[in-house]
């Protein structure tokens, strides 16, 4: 069985945020909702009877150097730390 697609269906217009009508609609919803610039991406989110949520991806505010563990001795104390030497280990 085949499904053939509704003749009147409507065709959705692909938009890109870097021309045209979707540079427009960017511009836009980011001024009236006041996105901050530090924000890589955001969302919109509107629904019938629900309050218009917006969702946002935000660019890290330091330079991505990786995850530093700190250093620990072998039973588990911060190198270095000074400790109560009477605590058992």
């Amino acid at each position: 069985m085949r499904l053939e697609p509704e003749v009147n269906e409507p065709q959705m217009k692909m938009l890109t945020t870097d021309h045209g009508l979707g540079k427009q609609l960017q511009e836009l919803l980011r001024d009236a909702l006041q996105v901050p610039e530090t924000v890589r991406s955001f969302e919109v989110r509107f629904a019938v009877g629900e309050i218009v949520t917006v969702k946002c991806e935000y660019f890290a505010t330091e330079p991505d150097e990786g995850f530093q563990a700190p250093a620990l001795t072998l039973d588990g104390h911060p190198a270095g730390a000074e400790r109560d030497q009477r605590m058992p280990l």
